[in-house]
């Protein structure tokens, strides 16, 4: 089966640190504290490299988990998770060489990047698990395991999409993957909805044309690039069709 997250360089997201506190690394405005590191931890193949990095500020300050591939000869990283607040106490585990456990105060809320819980540099890939203090979990462990399904080849069956499903004690993850195992086998989230269990149907529109129809009013997110997924040559534009739901729909008005 294929890994269904694996993603091209996300190349210098690593700077998202400073994007986020800009007054920090300018140094021009003294009310916001120093950028502080702590909890770095290297995966137990040496790969990649987690770690928390924070700042004050008059706003709350920021929390963020990181991500450095570091065995990797391109060199890439990539923001994961942040709370718009200071020093909330975060603490990272290696679960394996591909699954990072991050553990926060139950009740903080906090948002990954678009590219959801799957962040990547080529053929290497990393899962984020988010496990709030004091939660029960779930038989056999927080987080499912992820599955593929719906495998959608392109007409010329160069391309192929499918979504990537987990439950998880906040209502799990529904991802939208493109594929292109022709082209060094690369593939990238097209979009992500938070709800395992939600219906999608995955259309091919022409060789180049993605169609997600999806439950009408569902949460979804795009990831960094946006609604055009590309590798090397080939680009899919991904298009969301949102369809009302079934058992509403049946309901006729009197």
């Amino acid at each position: 089966m294929l890994k269904p997250y694996r993603y091209l360089a996300l190349s210098g997201l690593a700077s998202i640190g400073c994007l986020l506190a800009l007054s920090s690394c300018s140094g021009k405005d003294d009310s916001y504290g120093p950028i502080e590191e702590y909890g770095r931890t290297l995966s137990p193949d040496s790969e990649v490299s987690a770690y928390v990095y924070h700042y004050d500020s008059p706003n709350g300050g920021l929390t963020q988990v990181m991500l450095d591939f570091v065995g990797l000869s391109i060199g890439c990283g990539s923001g994961s998770t942040a709370w718009h607040e200071y020093d909330i106490g975060v603490e990272l585990r290696w679960i394996d060489s591909e699954t990072l456990e991050v553990t926060y105060p139950d009740g903080k809320p906090y948002r990954h990047n678009a590219s959801g819980d799957f962040l990547g540099c080529l053929n290497r890939a990393v899962r984020v698990v988010m496990v709030p203090r004091r939660t029960a979990r779930l038989p056999g462990g927080t987080y499912s395991e992820p599955v593929e399904i719906g495998h959608t080849p392109s007409p010329e069956h160069k391309i192929t999409a499918y979504t990537v499903r987990y439950e998880s004690p906040p209502g799990g993850i529904a991802q939208v993957v493109v594929s292109f195992p022709e082209i060094r086998g690369c593939a990238d989230s097209a979009v992500t909805f938070y709800d395992h269990d939600i219906d999608l149907r995955l259309d091919w529109i022409d060789a180049s044309t993605l169609e997600v129809r999806y439950p009408d009013g569902r949460r979804f997110d795009h990831p960094p690039w946006g609604t055009t997924v590309q590798c090397v040559t080939q680009t899919v534009q991904v298009r969301m069709q949102p369809i009302p739901d079934a058992s509403e729909a049946s309901v006729a008005p009197h």
